[in-house]
């Protein structure tokens, strides 16, 4: 039996958003309340267009910016205001990369999620398939990364960091995707 849709003053949880996912019926109805959906990524923020130099560049300005938090120097993939949600995250590399990564919801000074590494959801927190899946080569040739589809509901806004053991410069091989709606 199709559900009804959330109305318009519904409060926006995990719960709810976990209910949406399996709500097939609700990719056939606008969404109430309404949304956008934005995407967070490693792209080389210096690449313009292909008629100019350095368009195939790839380095480690791929994060919105450097912050530092108690003398760590913690390297911004997302900021973004809220209210909105993480529905995919995705990160990779070409190598085992030992950083961490932080999500801070709301303005808190600590993080809600933190990982080690490209370990998305391997370690205490581990939400099963189907909402996270490993790459496909995952431990072969020392690929490491995964996806998950764990919603992360925020209201005011959400941070998420990159910061590498050393407290140094990320190198390129750290590649992300946040999709996310607000």
């Amino acid at each position: 039996m199709p559900s009804k849709p959330p109305a318009a003053n519904a409060v926006i949880s995990i719960e709810s958003l976990l209910e949406e996912m399996l709500d097939y019926d609700s990719v056939a109805r606008w969404p109430e309340p309404a949304f956008t959906c934005v995407q967070a990524s490693s792209y080389d923020r210096r690449r313009k267009a292909p008629d100019q130099a350095d368009w195939f560049i790839k380095s480690s300005e791929n994060f919105v910016r450097v912050d530092e938090v108690g003398g760590r120097k913690c390297h911004v993939m997302m900021d973004a205001a809220g209210p909105g949600a993480i529905v995919r995250l995705y990160l990779t590399s070409h190598c085992p990369k030992p950083g961490k990564l932080r999500i801070y919801l709301d303005g808190a000074p600590t993080p809600v999620l933190e990982y080690d590494g490209l370990d998305l959801m391997l370690g205490e927190f581990h939400p099963g398939e189907p909402l996270q899946a490993n790459q496909p080569s995952y431990g072969l040739f020392d690929h490491l990364g995964n996806t998950t589809y764990l919603p992360i509901p925020y209201a005011r806004r959400c941070l998420v960091t990159w910061e590498e053991p050393d407290g140094g410069p990320a190198t390129p091989t750290v590649c992300y995707q946040i999709n996310y709606r607000t």
